[in-house]
């Protein structure tokens, strides 16, 4: 079942997550709360496809908006494609080109990988 589903982050390239310092607090570790679903209000359902759905989503501090790439964590595990997930993730954080969005950020829910990407508007290329 999937509640018996473990966390993606044992498949993750990436080392640990480690809090960021700022300066100004003379080495003081500064507490940074990780992003997640509570943090944005839903306004559509922009597609919806094999993986999951892609949704336009409001930040509620910033007010910015944002696509919300929601992919069920089950159908990665079936299908063997986890890396895959992560590899995207990789490209869409450090790819510097006009042509492919950018990366806010990324997190888990007990269901889904979520990624929250740069929204632009006028549809994908294929439309």
């Amino acid at each position: 079942p999937i509640e018996d589903m473990v966390s993606l982050e044992s498949y993750d390239s990436e080392g640990p997550v480690t809090p960021e310092t700022d300066d100004s607090t003379e080495g003081k570790i500064r507490a940074i709360k990780p992003p997640g679903e509570a943090d944005f209000q839903t306004i559509k359902l922009i597609s919806n496809g094999a993986y999951g759905a892609v949704y336009l989503v409001r930040h509620l501090e910033t007010r910015q908006r944002f696509a919300m790439k929601k992919i069920n964590k089950q159908n990665l595990i079936l299908r063997n494609q986890i890396q895959q997930a992560f590899v995207e993730r990789d490209i869409l954080t450090f790819a510097e080109n006009p042509f492919v969005v950018s990366m806010f950020c990324s997190f888990e829910t007990r269901r889904h990988l979520c990624m929250v990407m740069e929204y632009v508007e006028g549809g994908d290329c294929a439309r």
